[in-house]
């Protein structure tokens, strides 16, 4: 290896590692109340779309009927047919 790539790997370990530091940090108190947040109470219930395409392309975002559509996934379902999964936000 050249010292040039050793260089690069020691410096972006080091800055996983610096970055990592507060989780480490951090005590565990008896004496705190831990809040659940993720009850079903106060999860967000995704909007899913899924779109039929014949040429395979899909539009990363796009906003439609008051709902700004994020595309998370394409799915060949045979020869020259895809399907685009879409997750939606209210806007």
């Amino acid at each position: 290896m050249s010292y040039k790539k050793v260089l690069t790997g020691v410096a972006l370990s080091v800055g996983l590692l610096v970055s990592g530091s507060p989780a480490f940090a951090a005590s565990a108190s008896t004496d705190q109340e831990i809040a659940n947040v993720a009850s079903d109470d106060f999860k967000a219930q995704a909007i899913t779309w899924d779109l039929p395409s014949t040429t395979g392309i899909f539009a990363n975002t796009f906003d439609r009927d008051g709902i700004r559509w994020y595309l998370k996934g394409i799915t060949k379902v045979s020869e020259g047919h895809w399907i685009g999964h879409y997750e939606g936000v209210r806007l």
